[in-house]
């Protein structure tokens, strides 16, 4: 839960702990709310997370996009690994 400060800049310096977070809430004054509720939509969008629609501060991981974007991540590594797999195969030969 953010309470003070910029949560947009506290989400991006969260690292990989933000993969470990389920749900968001961001908890600032009325004035404040609507200065951040459209880029942290967005850029939670971008990490698998959607809002709840009785709250429109709150967001939850949506867990069958975070399983798509880590297979999708995986099989990316997979294909680098495998490329540098043959080319030291080549260096070999």
């Amino acid at each position: 839960m953010l309470r003070q400060g910029d949560p947009l800049a506290v989400l991006r310096s969260s690292g990989r702990w933000l993969r470990r977070f389920e749900q968001v809430e961001c908890r600032v004054p009325a004035a404040q709310a609507t200065e951040y509720q459209q880029d942290l939509s967005d850029w939670l969008a971008a990490r698998c997370f959607h809002q709840v629609p009785e709250d429109p501060l709150c967001w939850r991981r949506d867990r069958n996009r975070t399983l798509e974007a880590d297979l999708a991540e995986a099989l990316l590594e997979s294909a680098a690994l495998e490329e540098r797999l043959s080319d030291s195969a080549v260096l070999l030969l």
